[in-house]
């Protein structure tokens, strides 16, 4: 009887046996990638034309996570703006009750003067806070702080220019004794308070800029996250510490400190009234930054959900499905050892 002789030789077995491992392979990869990331390996083969949804909402989910992280440096910001305004307001109306005290009598002034020194350094130093290196009273011009410390009293130098070049003498001179009080209301209104309350006020005394930092706080929400040391109550109050501290320890007469008093106690309490204001602003958007986080967060998680849904894999099956693959493998590698040691010769007897 003839044999019938088998034209499947080993080689071609070794070559179906290769691509089986190679496919296999190349399953085993995409079986760890979803092991390790609960979703598929590959969306576009598995969601075909909706691989647009889960990378548009991916895209959202970006945008969401970039705005969220704009409202915590701003409210980082507005926090530490709040606690200094507390500190300016509360420096402010302790000018306010020092001078209120100052009327009539020497040593009351001699006490206010002093004090009036004291609070404008405080309220220089609060508004000159920083926060992660920016000074958040400097408007747009944050890298360097509204008000120089280095100069002592705020315009002090352009104060006592003014009053040299207004009277002819210095502010030290005996001679200012004989200043009356109607002469040096004219020199307030005409000298000094110029520099405080108009234009001057960005040259003499303020670096910071009008316009403050501007904050997209949701997709279609913008907020102003910042507040500038131009703001008019910060200025009545500087005007009111600087005016105090730069004359009431001078030679004028008492009636003319008395102008000196008045004019701060005006501008220090309308200085009160404005910050007192303008931390209620500060709170407001405070509170329209938490509420837009409340509501970014709450789509995040939706969008996420949303992606996890079109993309994600079980991972118990996935996990199931690696081991039978890496079973599948392990098979393939076993044949192909068994293949490869075989040989005609064992068979020719």
């Amino acid at each position: 009887m003839n044999k019938v002789i088998s034209s499947i030789s080993t080689s071609t077995i070794q070559t179906a046996l290769l691509r089986s491992m190679q496919s296999t392979q190349r399953d085993f990869v995409a079986a760890q990638v979803e092991v390790q990331t609960s979703s598929y390996a590959d969306v576009a083969v598995q969601l075909g034309s909706r691989t647009a949804i889960p990378l548009s909402l991916s895209h959202d989910i970006s945008r969401i996570e970039s705005i969220l992280q704009t409202n915590k440096s701003a409210s980082a910001r507005l926090a530490a703006t709040q606690d200094a305004l507390a500190s300016v307001l509360s420096s402010t109306q302790s000018l306010f009750d020092g001078l209120a005290a100052a009327k009539g009598s020497s040593q009351a002034v001699a006490l206010a003067s002093q004090s009036a020194k004291v609070t404008l350094g405080a309220i220089v130093s609060a508004l000159n806070a920083e926060v992660a290196g920016q000074h958040i009273f400097s408007g747009l011009n944050m890298d360097r702080p509204p008000f120089s410390q280095a100069s002592g009293i705020p315009a002090g130098a352009d104060m006592d220019a003014a009053f040299l070049s207004h009277f002819g003498f210095a502010k030290s001179d005996a001679a200012a004794a004989s200043i009356t009080p109607a002469a040096f209301t004219n020199f307030i209104q005409l000298q000094v308070q110029p520099l405080f309350m108009g234009a001057a006020w960005g040259t003499a005394v303020s670096s910071a800029s009008d316009d403050t930092i501007t904050s997209l706080i949701g997709f279609s929400n913008i907020a102003e996250t910042s507040v500038s040391a131009n703001e008019t109550s910060v200025r009545q109050g500087l005007y009111a510490a600087a005016l105090s501290a730069n004359f009431l320890d001078t030679p004028l007469s008492l009636a003319a400190k008395a102008v000196i008093v008045d004019q701060s106690l005006q501008q220090s309490s309308a200085s009160i009234s404005g910050l007192a204001a303008l931390q209620g602003k500060v709170g407001f958007v405070q509170q329209r930054i938490n509420d837009s986080d409340a509501g970014l967060s709450a789509r995040r998680d939706l969008f996420a959900g949303m992606a996890d849904g079109l993309t994600g894999v079980d991972p118990h099956e996935a996990a199931i499905r690696l081991n039978t693959l890496l079973t599948k493998l392990e098979t393939s590698y076993a044949l192909t050892q068994k293949i490869q040691r075989l040989s005609i010769l064992d068979y020719l007897g």
